[in-house]
């Protein structure tokens, strides 16, 4: 993959909900066999006195993988001709996600659950309350 560039977005500040959340989203894009292949890294983080970074399990609690996999297949299964359901295994531990306006945004590479039309797949959850 050469690198054609790279961009980042700063997702969220710390103000936001959840209170100290920094997330930063970081694409590098590139072309592979005459398609565009972006690759994006996410870097959540806890704004207090010691930073720290925040995963999943932390920001979501012990046994939030179920959960979190069930939402992200039912949401497929609306439109199941933009994804490809068979190939869907759910979340990783190391799964790529950023928060933004209070919401959970968990990011899938492009090709990897859906067509290239689709992009990088995100779907998004709400985190207020």
């Amino acid at each position: 993959m050469a690198p054609d560039g790279v961009s980042y977005y700063l997702k969220s500040d710390g103000t936001g909900s959840p209170a100290g959340m920094i997330s930063l989203e970081v694409i590098t894009e590139g072309s592979t066999g005459g398609t565009n292949m972006p690759r994006i890294d996410t870097y959540n983080v806890s704004n207090s006195a010691a930073a720290s970074r925040v995963t999943l399990s932390g920001l979501l609690g012990e046994g939030y993988k179920d959960r979190l996999d069930a939402d992200i297949l039912a949401h497929m299964k609306k439109e199941p001709e933009n994804y490809f359901l068979k190939d869907y295994k759910g979340t990783l531990q190391e799964q790529t996600f950023y928060i933004e306006n209070g919401e959970l945004v968990i990011v899938f590479p492009k090709y990897s659950i859906a067509p290239g039309y689709v992009g990088s797949p995100e779907f998004r959850f709400n985190l207020k309350g």
